[in-house]
């Protein structure tokens, strides 16, 4: 049996939003925008179809050695919301057309003033 595996997403970036501490609905919660280059290839070196990707999984949390919290997305970019005042550790897995996820990202920083 073949397990399909991709490679990882990349290039995350990380801006923060908000007007430091007070969200467009007045409940002062903040939030940050993130993004990433999509995986291209499996990693068996060949081309990933781009009908393959299913969605992406981004995983965040104030401890990079447990990212307790995780959102569901369609594109490569989405808002985390919600977020007090601190640092916050992310990292994205790729979900294929089936349901099949990839390893964990590197750990991209984003600091809510």
């Amino acid at each position: 049996m073949r397990v399909w595996t991709m490679l990882l997403p990349t290039a995350l970036l990380l801006s923060a939003c908000g007007d430091g501490g007070h969200s467009a609905d007045g409940s002062g919660s903040l939030s940050l925008s993130l993004a990433w280059t999509a995986p291209q290839f499996n990693t068996d070196g060949t081309a990933l179809s781009p009908t393959a990707i299913g969605g992406y999984r981004v995983y965040y949390g104030t401890d990079p050695n447990n990212l307790t919290s995780s959102i569901s997305v369609a594109s490569n970019d989405t808002i985390v919301t919600g977020l007090a005042a601190g640092t916050y550790y992310f990292s994205v897995t790729a979900i294929d057309s089936t349901g099949i996820e990839s390893a964990k990202s590197s750990l991209a920083i984003g600091t809510v003033p």
